[in-house]
């Protein structure tokens, strides 16, 4: 069994997966932070990335993948004898399993297939992946039956005073919002962003989440609807 993790929700084939309660997250970035995953349990995280299926647990965001997904193998090269490959991303965004070795010219270099392996997928500008990140091995463990539902009793003094980050995987705005108000109740403090903050329907989310944004319409937009902001790029 898992003891690290438990799930907090398990709805509608969406789950939220809550880890970090004894083993402190690794992140740099965020530190010790509790962390939590939004995904399809009907369905493995590749697979819904490479169908759009994963706009269930993603929303709209601008930076999910461009489908369908396009495969890059040995015969690009046959068929690029000037070694680069075209980019299928509109966005110039990260390629090949988050590759840079294009460095935002919009073509890959067969080098990139080389690092890689003979048949990576290009992903879309989410700086998320599966693998490294453990996405696809908390799929794995739940459909395994190696993680518990969240129990308050043996849970809580696991998860009390910690802080916690919303959405490492996944938009929070997509799991009702008191799930999170429950767990917020709990932790010291928190982090979380959505881009579904243009919704009608997502408006009772700027309470605890902080609108992500791409561009300078983007702020000024959520400024009148009175969402704080954090900017997903450089603007």
């Amino acid at each position: 069994m898992n003891h690290n993790t438990v799930c907090l929700y398990d709805q509608d084939n969406i789950i939220v997966l809550l880890s970090g309660l004894k083993t402190p997250s690794k992140n740099v970035k965020t530190g010790p932070m509790l962390q939590t995953i939004i995904i399809r349990s009907d369905i493995h995280p590749t697979e819904a990335l490479k169908t759009g299926q994963d706009e269930a647990v993603c929303g709209s965001c601008v930076h999910r993948l461009k489908t369908p997904a396009r495969f890059i193998d040995v015969s690009d090269i046959k068929d690029n004898p000037s070694g680069f490959i075209p980019c299928v991303n509109e966005s110039h965004g990260i390629l090949c399993l988050n590759c840079t070795l294009c460095n935002g010219s919009g073509r890959q270099k067969n080098i990139a297939i080389k690092v890689h392996g003979s048949t990576q997928k290009t992903s879309g500008s989410c700086y998320v992946n599966l693998v490294l990140h453990g996405i696809n091995g908390q799929y794995k463990s739940w459909t395994a039956g190696s993680i518990a539902m969240y129990d308050p009793a043996a849970h809580d003094d696991f998860i009390k005073n910690k802080p916690v980050r919303l959405g490492s995987y996944g938009d929070p705005a997509v799991i009702p919002i008191d799930v999170w108000i429950d767990l917020l109740s709990l932790a010291s403090n928190h982090t979380g962003y959505t881009h579904q903050w243009r919704e009608p329907d997502k408006q009772d989310y700027k309470s605890i989440l902080m609108a992500s944004v791409d561009t300078q319409k983007d702020i000024v937009d959520a400024t009148e609807l009175g969402w704080r902001q954090f900017a997903v790029v450089t603007l």
